[in-house]
C-alpha cells in the first residue's frame, strides 16, 4: 500500500527547501534586483505545499473507509 502521508510529507519537505532557496536568493539579490524565477518558485512552492497538506485528511478518510468496509465483511 502506498504511504500517502509519507508522500505528502516528502512533498512538503521538497517545497520547504524550494521556498528557502528562493527566499535566500531574493534576500541576497542586492543591486541586481529580484529574479522573476525566484518569485515563481515561491508561488509554485505555496501551491504544491497546500496540495500536499490536502492529502493528509484524504488519507485519513480513505483509511476510515477501508476499516468500515472491513468491519462489514467480518
Amino acid at each position: 500500500m502506498v504511504n500517502i502521508i509519507g508522500s505528502a510529507l516528502q512533498g512538503m519537505n521538497v517545497q520547504t527547501n524550494k521556498l528557502a532557496n528562493a527566499a535566500h536568493n531574493i534576500a541576497n539579490s542586492g543591486d541586481k534586483g529580484v529574479n522573476i524565477e525566484d518569485l515563481i518558485d515561491i508561488t509554485e512552492a505555496e501551491m504544491a505545499y497546500k496540495a500536499n497538506v490536502q492529502l493528509i485528511p484524504r488519507a485519513r478518510e480513505m483509511h476510515n473507509d477501508l476499516l468500515r468496509i472491513f468491519d462489514k465483511e467480518v
